[in-house]
This record gives structure tokens, C-alpha cells and sequence, in this order.
């Protein structure tokens, strides 16, 4: 696990806890492709690795993640941009949440500023999620013409169909304390000093688990929830691609990409 070198991701590994921030505080950390196939990449070594018996992310510069980059996705514009390529780059993220969701070591988000869409997604998937008591959770795609095609089926697992929906179609964002009460948060900080006390106890507390029993229980707990994901992945991909492409979607990312409200937010102004 040593000796890895990312452009987007700090990584460090202490020989039991692996820390992954993600580091573009430019963007807020948003998932561009080439950090999701970063993340891909790591997360496929590292599941193989029996010595990683704890896995952390991080956001660097105060925030966890403001979700998709759409500006890296499409280069500015949606003129040369094919339905298959979008399909592909879409695909590509949910495979990314797939892959964190199927870690077998315990995985930990900690979350501070936000976490909106796909960052909500990687909540969605870890085993616990640590969040700022400032923090903000969301699912913001709807309101830019686009469905959270990828990430869906993990947070409706996670939160229920009930919540999933009045997030996702009222392009609401929740607070920390909210998104704890909906099973969303696991526990909620305010210090810096407060969130290393519960690192050093999740620490001590898995470090006490049989990393073989841990690994065991994680696949026995997927199973038990087991349903078609990629069936659900392949047409979310598709739905994506036809509502960036087509009608809303267009007007949604140029209003995006031009800093403006799009049209139908207008409409009641």
C-alpha cells in the first residue's frame, strides 16, 4: 500500500488505517473522472490488501465533496459530447461507489462543509460517516435537469424510499443533524479535538474485531441486501446520459457552466 502518487488524492497508510483525502479544495472536491479513476484504481489494490483494516476519506480545505465535476465532464460545453460518452463517464462513477460500497475493512467518511450528490453518494456507502454539526447533505441534480442516476440505489438502501425521494425531487439540502436522524450521519462533531476522540475509538474498536470476521460479516450484511444493481446502474447510466443530452438537461448544465439560474427556476420570480 506504500509508495502510491495521485493528482487528486492524499493518501496515507499507517499500516492498519488507510487515509484517503480528496484534494481538489479548489473545486470543493468534486469528482472529476480522473479522481474517480483514481479512486477506482486504489480502491481495487487496497480491497486485496489484508493489512487495511480501516479506510478513512477525507475532503481537503473544509469540505468532503460537492459531487460531480460537471465542468471536467464535459470540457466547458456539451457541444462533441456523445450519448455513449456520457453513458461511459457515468457508468464509470457508479462503479467507483460500487467498489467503496463492497470494501471489505471498515470504511469512515468524515464530512465537513457538504456533501452533495455523488458526496452524498459516498456516504451512502460507508460503514459510518462522521459528520460536522455545520455540515450540509444534499442531491442538488434535479434542479440542473439531470437525475442522480448512480448513486441512487445506494441511498435509497440507505435512507429509505421515503427520504430518497423528497431529496432527490425537491432538490433539497438537510443539515447534519437531520441527515442524522434519517440514518444518513452517524455521529456529529464540532472540534477538530472531538472528531479525533471518535477516529481514535472507531480505531480502537476494530482494531478489538477479527479482521477476517469483519471482512466475513461486511459480504454476509451486502448479501442480505442483495438486489440487480447492475441492471439498475446500466439504466441510470442511460438516463443520465438522455437527460444531459436532451431537453432540461441542456438547459440545466449551460445555466451551470454560464452561472445562471436555468429557466424553470425562473419561472415563479
Amino acid at each position: 500500500m506504500r509508495g502510491f502518487r495521485f493528482e487528486t488524492l492524499q493518501v496515507d497508510f499507517d499500516g492498519f488505517a488507510l487515509s484517503v483525502v480528496l484534494n481538489r479544495p479548489d473545486a470543493r472536491n468534486a469528482l472529476s473522472p480522473l479522481m474517480v479513476r483514481e479512486l477506482s484504481d486504489l480502491l481495487r489494490t487496497a480491497s486485496a490488501d489484508p493489512s487495511v483494516r480501516l479506510l478513512l476519506i477525507r475532503g481537503a480545505g473544509g469540505w468532503f465533496c460537492a459531487g460531480a465535476d460537471l465542468k471536467g465532464v464535459l470540457g466547458g460545453g456539451l457541444d462533441g459530447v456523445t450519448m455513449e460518452n456520457i453513458k461511459a463517464v457515468n457508468r464509470s462513477f457508479g462503479e467507483m461507489v460500487s467498489l467503496l460500497d463492497s470494501f471489505p475493512a471498515v470504511t469512515v467518511s468524515v464530512v465537513e462543509g457538504g456533501a452533495l450528490g455523488g458526496g452524498m453518494g459516498l456516504c451512502a456507502v460507508t460503514d459510518l460517516t462522521l459528520a460536522h454539526t455545520g455540515a450540509i447533505f444534499g442531491l442538488p441534480e434535479t434542479t440542473l435537469g439531470i437525475p442522480p442516476a448512480q448513486i441512487l440505489p445506494f441511498i435509497v438502501r440507505r435512507i429509505g424510499e421515503y427520504e430518497a425521494r423528497r431529496l432527490s425531487l425537491l432538490g433539497e439540502r438537510i443539515s447534519a443533524k437531520e441527515a442524522a436522524e434519517i440514518g444518513l450521519v452517524t455521529s456529529l462533531w464540532e472540534t477538530e479535538g472531538a472528531l479525533q476522540g471518535m477516529l481514535e475509538d472507531v480505531r480502537r474498536k476494530v482494531r478489538k474485531c477479527a479482521p477476517g470476521a469483519n471482512r466475513e460479516t461486511k459480504r454476509l450484511i451486502s448479501a442480505a441486501l442483495e438486489v440487480p444493481l447492475e441492471n439498475l446502474l446500466d439504466e441510470g447510466a442511460g438516463t443520465f446520459a438522455r437527460c444531459l443530452l436532451e431537453g432540461e438537461g441542456k438547459e440545466g448544465v449551460r445555466a451551470f457552466l454560464e452561472k445562471r439560474k436555468p429557466a424553470w427556476a425562473e419561472e415563479e420570480e
